[in-house]
Order: structure tokens, then sequence, then C-alpha cells
């Protein structure tokens, strides 16, 4: 709608007909079309899978509360401090199973609210321009981007101290990031983020309403221009001049917002590929890590280093400080391959969670500004950014058997057959204890 003026939408008018009339309708079929954009029945589909999430994550946080009070302080808690040899400054080590729980449920929450505006904006077109057009509604990637990013950066921490299952020497545990680095990018990353994220999602919010207002303009003249022309009435050149430049207006001010939903979301997916690419890696070397750990333990029946439970949830530990001869029976090698099991299966579906939605993200910022006005475009662009939601489904019913599992296990993954006192370790012997709370 670049090069097209109002004249030559004028001309397209069949012989004999009103042509302000004609110009009306054919604007109102492009910004408001009818018909079902987003089905009914596949909203409630999504509006369940949602409210399930909600549930899961409800059941995460608190079924440790359930099994007493040492097991809610042992699994439920927020931040912990982690020393090494190099630095008196500790590493702050974020609960990254709870950061998820939480950052997913207000995630959920608000994508039931978008869900909710979406068969609203159906029913009432009206509706969906006084929201102006749901650009506020971009800020539900935010939460979900901070629990991508925490679990991956926990993760990134727990490969870092321990790549092996033997003990990092001194001049190792020194080759690491250095604390201030860690806590730094930690806090940074998100607050960077958070605001670039606002600042964009603010000049769509306004651009979109400066569309609606143009819009609205717009429709008035072409609205009053064909009551004119009905009534007989001659238009006056002041009268034309002063609607093609509301038309004017009117498909600059559309460029505009719809440049700013673009650039929004290439800022999304920006964010998303990379921290897809350090998930993965930080997640798959974790991965091998306890991998190595479990078929360590699956070799010998003793061992200098076991995985054990201390007071981090589901914590995978590595620490030089059990006792030599310290065994593990069959029930807890098998305890320990569970947990891989349960960890692997939940962070694969937790990246696919990820891949699915930058894909929508890259398929969005291909369309060309007219493909992506068309009604059947917008329906599955807006349908399919919901569709990540059924594989986050999968990956935290997967933490919640985890969860449940792990709590009433009484494996070393459970009810601490083996007990590490962190409190007791002198400032050499801490950097040996390395946690990974999911």
């Amino acid at each position: 709608m670049s090069s097209l003026t109002l004249n030559d939408l004028l001309k397209k008018a069949p012989p004999h007909t009103n042509p302000f009339a004609f110009a009306l309708e054919r604007l109102t079929q492009t910004d408001d079309p009818v018909g079902p954009l987003y089905p009914f029945a596949v909203l409630i589909f999504f509006a369940v899978v949602y409210g399930l999430l909600i549930s899961c994550c409800c059941v995460i946080i608190v079924w440790p509360y359930f099994q007493g009070p040492a097991s809610w302080e042992r699994h439920v808690w927020i931040l912990k401090r982690h020393y090494s040899d190099r630095s008196s400054t500790p590493y702050y080590i974020l609960n990254n199973a709870l950061v998820l729980t939480i950052t997913q449920v207000i995630t959920s929450v608000i994508f039931e609210i978008y869900i909710a505006f979406l068969y609203k904006s159906y029913k009432s077109a009206r509706f969906g321009k006084d929201v102006n057009g749901f650009a506020w509604a971009d800020i539900r990637w935010l939460p979900g981007y901070y629990g991508y990013f925490i679990q991956a950066w926990t993760a990134f921490y727990t490969w870092q101290s321990q790549s092996s299952t033997k003990p990092k020497t001194l001049k190792s545990r020194s080759q690491g990031l250095h604390p201030w680095c860690f806590n730094v990018v930690l806090l940074a990353v998100p607050i960077i983020v958070t605001a670039v994220s606002i600042s964009m999602i603010s000049l769509e919010s306004i651009a979109a309403s400066r569309q609606i207002s143009s819009t609205e303009k717009l429709y008035s003249a072409l609205g009053s221009l064909s009551s004119n022309w009905n009534s007989g009435r001659q238009i006056t050149l002041a009268e034309q001049n002063l609607t093609e430049k509301y038309f004017q207006n009117y498909s600059s001010d559309g460029r505009l917002a719809l440049q700013r939903a673009r650039e929004t979301n290439i800022f999304w997916g920006v964010s998303g590929i990379p921290t897809l690419v350090f998930y993965a890696i930080s997640v798959w070397s974790l991965l091998k890590v306890v991998r190595n750990v479990v078929n360590e333990v699956s070799r010998a029946s003793s061992t200098e280093f076991a995985m054990v439970s201390s007071e981090t949830d589901s914590a995978v530990v590595l620490s030089e400080d059990l006792p030599f001869g310290s065994s593990v029976d069959d029930e807890s090698s098998r305890s320990m391959k569970r947990n891989y099991t349960f960890l692997a299966w939940h962070y694969s579906f937790m990246a696919l969670t990820l891949l699915y939605d930058s894909a929508v993200g890259v398929f969005f910022s291909a369309q060309g500004s007219a493909e992506i006005r068309k009604a059947t475009t917008r329906s599955i662009t807006t349908l399919a950014s919901l569709g990540g939601s059924v594989l986050m489904l999968i990956a935290m019913i997967i933490l919640m058997f985890h969860t449940m599992c792990e709590v009433n296990d009484s494996s070393p993954l459970g009810k601490e057959r083996f007990t590490v006192n962190d409190s007791n370790l002198d400032h050499h012997r801490r950097d040996s204890l390395y946690k990974y709370p999911c």
C-alpha cells in the first residue's frame, strides 16, 4: 500500500457505485477481515494447555511443603552463595528449577489473558483496536526468557566448576570465570533484555495507537464523503485533499506500526537464537558431567566420588568429601540413572520449545508487508505463537515427576543417605562441592 493513493483506490470502484463507500469497505476488509481469525476450539485448547502448565508449576512448588519443613527448606530457596579458592567473593547461584517454575506461572497467566483478548477481539473488532493491537502482549515472552537464561547460566557454572568425575586441581579451579564476571553477567543480561524489550514494546504500542487514530480519522472522512455522495451534495476539492492527507497518514502509520512489530519480533529472535545455542551447549555439557558420574558409579560399588543430595533442590553434587569406601548400592545407582533420564528429557523439551518459538519468530519476520496483512497469515502466526506451550507442558510435567520422585526417594538423590555439611568445609574444600539446582 506504500505506492497506492486514495485516488487510485477510488478509481477501482465499479461504475455507478459510491466510490467512497467502496474504498471504505475495501479498507475495512483489510483492517478487520470477516471470519474466525482465531477458531474458538483452538483457543480453548491452548487455554487448557496453559491452565495445565499453571497446575504443574504449582505442584512443583508446593510438593516439598507436604513432605515436611525440612524438605521445604531444602528444596524451596531462591539464592545461595558458593565460594572458590580464587576470591572471597561468592558465586551467586539461583535455584533455577524454582525460578523456571515461577516464570512459567507468570508467562502462562499472561498467555491466558492474551488468549481471552484474542477471543474478545474476534467477537468485537473495536475491542481489538482499543487494546492497541495487542502490542503490550509481546511482554509475555520476557518471563520465559528469564527462566531459560537462568537455567543455562547455572548449567554453565556447574560445567565450568566440574567437567569430569575427578576434582579439579587448584590450578584448574583458578581458570574458571571469576565470581565478579559471573555475577555481573547473571544480573546484567536480564536487566538489559528487560530494558530493551520494554522500550521496543512501548514504541510498538505508540505506533499502534497512532495507526488506530489515523485509521479512525480516515474512516470518518470517507464515511462523511460517502454520505455527501449519496445525498447528491458536491464534494469540494478541500474535502478531497483533506481525505487524501488522512489516507497518506493512514498508510505511513500502518507501515510504521508493522515495522515496529517486526523489529520487536526480530529482537526476540536475536535474543532467542543465541540463548538457544548457549542453552544447548550448557545443558549438554552438564548432562555429560552427570552421565560420567552415573557411569563411574555403575562401574564400581565403592568410589571416592558419588552423587549426593545436600540442601540443594534437585542437586547434582560432585564431592571429594565422602569417606573412601562409601558404597552406592544398586538402588542408589538406579536412582542416579533415573535422575539423569529426567534431566535429559526435561532439557530436550525445553530446547525444543525454544527452537520452535524461534522458528515462529523467523517465519513472521520473513513475511512481506502485504502478506502479513492477510487474515490467513495473521491467524497462522498468532496461533503458531501459542504452539510452544504444548512442548513446554511436557517439559514441566517431566520436571514435576522429577521433583515428586526425588523428594520421596530414599536414595542419595533424595533423603540424604550421604550428607555433606557445607558449613564444615574449609575455604579450600568448599570449591569441591558443586551443586546444580534442577
